[in-house]
């Protein structure tokens, strides 16, 4: 498990000194090795749903054909976040490769000169010049600043209730995200009722007004 730095406590350790004893809403971003820890603790996620960044439902992975790198980077973790009994906001790759932070976009928000928007058109710029550039790639996606945005104003996502695990043992298929939808009609009829619901899945985004929401959040602050 990764240490969050707080002395030499890890980071379950001092979320349990600090955090507990109240509801929470927390948005899981990144990998889940310490968030999976939390399963023990008396943390109770807000009632509306505890967002999540991860997953490929309906759509392919990204760091495999099968699976998504949050999921792929520790599948037995997600395992424990998606079965810990908790309300759960699932924001997959199907709605965050919907929202693309555009060049263009990111050299307005940096014209006021603040140096923490300077610090984002470098960053950005770096990531679609060095990384992007060979892959294709001409606009960012925004995976995080959406799950942020789940917490805020979830009415800018569709959701969908579904059942969802993790792929845990397979030779290609490790850290897949398998989707039961409610609405089962290209499965079959035998399965019906067999999975409950275990989160609100996003699958689609207001893409412009997520993106206003997000420039308009950070002038507010960096100018």
């Amino acid at each position: 498990m990764r240490q969050l730095r707080r002395g030499h406590r890890q980071g379950p350790d001092w979320i349990a000194d600090e955090r507990v004893r109240t509801a929470l809403a927390i948005d899981e971003l990144g990998e889940m090795h310490d968030f999976g820890a939390w399963r023990s603790l008396p943390v109770r996620p807000h009632d509306d749903g505890l967002p999540v960044v991860g997953g490929a439902l309906r759509v392919p992975g990204n760091v495999t054909p099968a699976a998504e790198f949050n999921i792929y980077a520790d599948p037995h973790a997600a395992h424990v976040v998606l079965h810990a009994g908790w309300p759960l906001r699932l924001v997959p790759l199907d709605a965050t490769k919907q929202a693309q932070f555009q060049r263009e976009q990111v050299r307005a928000l940096a014209s006021g000169g603040h140096p923490v928007t300077r610090l984002i058109d470098q960053m950005v710029t770096y990531y679609l010049d060095v990384f992007g550039g060979p892959r294709g790639l001409t606009s960012f996606t925004m995976h995080d600043p959406l799950c942020l945005a789940a917490a805020i104003r979830p009415d800018l996502l569709t959701w969908q209730s579904a059942y969802v695990d993790v792929e845990l043992q397979g030779a290609l298929t490790l850290g897949q995200t398998v989707a039961y939808f409610d609405r089962l009609e290209d499965i079959d009829p035998a399965l019906e009722g067999t999975h409950r619901s275990n989160i609100q899945a996003a699958l689609g985004v207001e893409s412009e007004q997520f993106l206003a929401l997000y420039m308009e959040r950070i002038r507010a602050h960096f100018g």
